[in-house]
């Protein structure tokens, strides 16, 4: 009898163990899992895990984020959600995929340009996410598009910068000189210091619009980025098959980005997205 009880015993505590085994290597495998996973399943997954999280601590945030002086997220629960890119986003899936990989769920994103796939950005982590606009009063280039989609997404964090450079005429100037970097390029004196010295998780430089010859070029956005990122941050610079976007950036970062990920052609045409996440040391 005495030795059926120890052997009852010696199984029962089997079982425990193995249970609890199993349940500790499903939540590790589950973190190991790399959040950016394009599909219906993870892009829900981790939609849930950020509405969870703000249902937790709904009461502390708002506090938070006035004392940034920064727009409050605490209506998140209620608003309208944006788990996936909108229809026309002209960034692709594996794009999206590569920035979402590395942000994390409670990350800091910094965006530059505003645009209809702006809420789902604003929505892609519970962390801080500001979005720098052109000023110039063009449509699609600064002031009316900003108004457009500041004016259907209110609750969205942006801010107005004005580029001084010329995508063609200033190429040699900043690839040739690099004295004049700081007085040209760095425009952090244009942004409010609760972004210049938030720690930034991702940096997505996707503006001005850096095209068709008449518009302001990427250096500022390029040379501010690096100025505003820390020995941690990942830096996307998009349209990376464009004259000004790759060279000026291997010029400024001084290596080959880690991945580049091309977007084939469909909304509109073919373009590359560089992932520069080989850190330097911090600029702050």
């Amino acid at each position: 009898m005495l030795l059926r009880h120890f052997a009852l015993a010696c199984l029962g505590f089997f079982l425990i163990f193995y249970l609890s085994s199993t349940f500790y290597m499903s939540l590790t495998h589950q973190r190991q899992t790399p959040p950016g996973v394009f599909s219906k399943s993870v892009l829900a997954t981790r939609a849930n895990q950020i509405q969870k999280i703000y249902q937790l601590h709904n009461a502390s945030y708002p506090a938070l984020y006035r004392s940034l002086g920064v727009v409050s997220k605490k209506n998140i629960t209620t608003q309208k959600r944006f788990t996936r890119p909108p229809r026309g986003t002209q960034m692709g899936n594996e794009q999206i995929k590569e920035i979402l990989d590395v942000l994390p769920v409670d990350g800091n994103l910094l965006v530059w340009g505003l645009g209809n796939d702006s809420p789902f950005w604003h929505d892609s982590t519970l962390g801080r996410v500001v979005f720098i606009e052109d000023d110039i009063p063009l449509p699609k280039s600064g002031t009316l598009w900003y108004d457009k989609i500041i004016t259907a997404y209110n609750f969205l964090e942006a801010y107005k910068v004005h580029y001084s450079t010329h995508t063609v005429k200033s190429f040699d100037r900043y690839m040739r000189n690099t004295e004049f970097w700081d007085s040209d390029l760095d425009i952090r004196k244009q942004l409010p210091s609760n972004v210049t010295l938030m720690d930034w998780d991702v940096i997505l430089v996707d503006a001005p619009l850096g095209c068709c010859g008449t518009s302001p070029g990427r250096y500022q956005s390029i040379y501010t980025s690096k100025l505003l990122s820390t020995n941690t941050t990942h830096i996307f610079v998009d349209d990376y098959e464009r004259q000004v976007e790759k060279q000026f950036s291997l010029k400024v970062f001084g290596y080959e980005p880690q991945k580049v990920v091309v977007r084939e052609k469909g909304n509109s045409n073919a373009n590359e997205n560089a992932h520069f996440s080989i850190f330097l040391p911090s600029t702050k």
